[in-house]
């Protein structure tokens, strides 16, 4: 969609297709399969949580900080923040709570992977904090498996605009399979798309790209035509 070589440098712009996707969705449960218990209603459940995970000292400290249970966030990110949760506490809790209602969660993108153009386009994040978060989760692997991080880098304020569209959970994965058949004959290419939010892999998409031509390197090209020449 809209790829083109506007400034002339030869080389392809992808255009909208780099910053949008409709298949970001994840599950809204624990990990034995139950609903995550939901931190704008549930404040008796999420007390029984802090404590089971952190302690009953710390869930305390944790609850009052939080504020009135008419207090409304938008995010664990927001809860993280208001709380001063660390990354090692969310860590032990991001899999056990949420903000949504619903069986599915739609929408988000991983702020693991995305790449510093995407991570521009999200609220709070911008051109000023993109590239920062980038730099962090290359030098810091081991502290990537809470949104927790992300409010080190952006701050309070940015941390809460951010919070709504981030997530470090990634069920739809795309794979790009091009392949040869006997004697490197019958190229073929196509794209997949795996949703992993029931468990088992499930193809939600499927498109031929053999028509875009040779995918597989010059070196493997080479090779076969040098076997097909007599």
């Amino acid at each position: 969609m809209g790829e083109n070589d506007e400034n002339r440098n030869g080389l392809l712009n992808a255009g909208m297709m780099e910053y949008v996707t409709v298949y970001s969705r994840e599950p809204n449960t624990r990990s034995d399969g139950t609903p995550r218990i939901n931190i704008n209603g549930g404040r008796a459940q999420i007390g029984t949580v802090l404590q089971e995970k952190l302690g009953t000292t710390r869930a305390n400290q944790i609850l009052v900080r939080m504020g009135p249970p008419t207090r409304r966030f938008t995010s664990v990110l927001e809860l993280y923040t208001a709380a001063g949760v660390t990354v090692s506490e969310a860590e032990q809790i991001e899999t056990d709570i949420t903000t949504s209602a619903g069986p599915i969660i739609e929408g988000r993108v991983n702020v693991n992977t995305a790449s510093a153009t995407v991570l521009t386009c999200i609220p709070g994040i911008g051109e000023d904090h993109a590239q920062d978060l980038i730099s962090y989760r290359v030098a810091n692997p081991d502290k990537l498996f809470t949104v927790a991080w992300v409010k080190d880098i952006l701050g309070t304020q940015n941390a809460i605009q951010a919070g709504p569209y981030i997530t470090v959970q990634t069920y739809a994965f795309t794979a790009d399979v091009a392949a040869l058949g006997p004697f490197g004959r019958g190229y073929r290419r196509t794209k997949f798309v795996y949703d992993l939010t029931e468990g088992a892999p499930k193809i939600i998409y499927r498109q031929n790209l053999s028509h875009l031509g040779w995918a597989m390197g010059k070196e493997v090209r080479n090779v076969w035509l040098a076997k097909a020449t007599p």
